[in-house]
């Protein structure tokens, strides 16, 4: 990679160590990887031309379409020449990031503001990083809190069963036993007098079982009260949010302004608070042509006044008062 002069030294350190093979620490870069999935594919081209040929004569044979050997080479194929597109993309991304006709504007914004080496990659990773399946996190989110529901309906469904059961007084495994906070063996309040009679027979011969074996006490061989752990599951998944881990998926996904183009932004944003890089005016210009370089597609087209838009929301959504006076809604006391 033949560096040019007018691209900042360490944004090309950057993409160099990424896209070339790092000697020192023996990892590949993604031009080896591109090339190793390129070759694997070949070679099982080669496997199928050698099923599909005579080993004697070369001459062509009859497709064995059914082969389930010969489909598990195609496909072996196709999954190797797919990470090769994968890898050729991603090192397309990064060689545009140094590209000086498309991200010249760009240089010369940021060199107004960074006054360190260290700011270049991180700038540069962030543009990277902030590019995910947002739909998808978000589907996931959707899909937590809609099975935390229904996990809360059906523990304190089966809470409510277990204790039904309980009542009958008949002999149950340990596991299904009720037991008080501190472990002993108790009865339950049963429906009729057959009932209760059956849980004090249970709970004496339980309590003799208990005294038979070397234990310290009933503790030892009690389990928590199962009823107990139920009612708090169903308490805990009615109430869970779930938590996506990363504060640039959560930002991307945490308003309804929910545009592939917004959330990319915020995740940028994110991206680049969590590497000490204040989100300026100039920056802001920079985040949108560096967005549409990294795309380059031109229906996403990114404009600073995307940015300012995406991140102003993004305030708002997160301070209700800011919301509250956005709309110009703001009482005095």
């Amino acid at each position: 990679m033949r560096p040019d002069p007018r691209v900042p030294a360490p944004l090309i350190a950057y993409v160099s160590r990424i896209v070339c093979d790092n000697v020192e620490d023996d990892d590949k870069g993604l031009a080896r990887l591109r090339a190793d999935a390129l070759e694997r594919a070949a070679d099982l081209e080669d496997a199928i031309f050698e099923e599909l040929h005579c080993g004697k004569c070369g001459a062509g044979i009859e497709d064995k379409v059914e082969d389930p050997y010969l489909a598990h080479l195609r496909a072996e194929k196709s999954a190797w020449l797919y990470q090769a597109s994968v890898f050729d993309k991603e090192i397309r991304v990064r060689t545009r990031l140094i590209d000086i006709e498309l991200m010249k504007e760009a240089f010369q914004l940021l060199l107004n503001e960074f006054d360190n080496d260290y700011s270049w990659p991180v700038f540069a990773d962030a543009a990277i990083r902030a590019r995910m399946n947002f739909k998808e996190y978000r589907r996931l989110e959707r899909k937590a809190k809609q099975l935390g529901k229904r996990i809360s309906k059906s523990a304190a469904a089966l809470a409510k069963l277990v204790r039904e059961l309980q009542e009958t007084g008949v002999g149950l495994p340990a596991e299904l036993m009720p037991v008080i906070k501190e472990g002993a063996l108790v009865a339950v309040s049963g429906p009729s007098e057959e009932a209760r009679h059956l849980q004090l027979r249970r709970l004496v011969l339980a309590n003799q079982r208990v005294k038979s074996q070397t234990v310290k006490s009933e503790t030892d061989v009690a389990n928590p009260d199962i009823t107990s752990h139920l009612w708090r599951i169903s308490k805990v998944a009615n109430e869970f949010q779930p938590d996506l881990m990363s504060p640039a998926i959560r930002s991307a996904t945490s308003t309804r302004q929910n545009s592939n183009k917004a959330s990319y932004i915020r995740a940028f944003a994110t991206l680049l608070r969590e590497g000490m890089i204040d989100i300026t005016p100039l920056v802001k210009r920079a985040m949108a042509i560096t967005g549409n370089v990294i795309f380059d597609d031109p229906n996403m087209n990114i404009t600073e006044d995307d940015v300012r838009k995406a991140l102003a929301f993004s305030e708002r959504a997160r301070d209700p008062q800011a919301r509250v006076a956005s709309r110009g809604k703001v009482r005095r006391s």
